[in-house]
This record gives structure tokens, sequence and C-alpha cells, in this order.
């Protein structure tokens, strides 16, 4: 493994909440945590933002289904350039809860990367969301 100095280090400032919404509805994949029996739990998932919430879909009697809804969870979205070293990070803290899938078009679900069904959609509404960005130096 090889190390690289750089001269100047590159900046971390927080970020207005507009571009943490930015963020937020330019991608696809993110990271819920929440504590399962065995303790503090973090999986990646494919998501979708809608009306200000965040939408995963998830399989019946999956972790997410059986250990989420009711929970408050945080919620994690990387925008990452390793190329020129930049990059944001958003993190949105809720409660999680199942909410009907009939209540919401195609257009508005997320979009799932693994096969199989996905009939349970999780809907995290905000408390809280912040986010940093870090600057190239």
């Amino acid at each position: 493994m090889s190390s690289t100095h750089h001269w100047f280090k590159a900046k971390l400032r927080e970020m207005p909440l507009d571009d943490c919404l930015e963020v937020l509805g330019n991608n696809q994949v993110g990271r819920i945590a929440f504590n399962d029996p065995s303790g503090p739990v973090v999986l990646p998932v494919n998501y979708s933002v809608t009306n200000g919430a965040i939408l995963i879909a998830t399989a019946t009697g999956s972790s997410l289904h059986s250990y989420v809804p009711g929970s408050l969870v945080a919620f994690e979205v990387d925008d990452v350039d390793e190329f020129n070293e930049d990059g944001a990070s958003v993190l949105v803290r809720g409660r999680a809860a199942i909410v009907p899938t009939e209540g919401f078009s195609d257009d508005e679900r997320p979009y799932t990367w693994p096969e199989g069904p996905r009939e349970v959609l999780l809907h995290i509404v905000p408390t809280q969301i912040t986010g940093r960005r870090l600057f190239p130096a």
C-alpha cells in the first residue's frame, strides 16, 4: 500500500440543508443503521426520496422488515470522488415505519438492484439532516 502526501490538506465544511437534499436526491445507494438483537447493524440499500422522506424497499421477513419499523434509525449517503479526493456525506436521522406500497407510484418507489421481491416499503421521515463536504486543497 502506498501513501500519497499532499502539501495542503482538503477542507471539510458543513453543508446547508439544500445541498444535503441535492446529494440525497442524486444518489440511489445509501446505508441504514439500526439495532437488531445482536447490536448495531449497517446495511447498504437502494432508496428513493419522495416528499422529503426516504423510501427503502425490502423483502418480507428480512432484518429490515423485522427490526426497523418503529425504530429510530440513521441513514447515510456518500457522494465521493476518490480521484480528486473530494465529496460529500449526508446523515439522516428519523423514525422508520412500514407504509403501503399502493400509496406510491413506480417512479416514487426505489429501484432495487438485487433480484427477488421487495414487497415491504419502509418510510423514514427525517427529524435531522446534516452533511459535510470535503473540498480539495
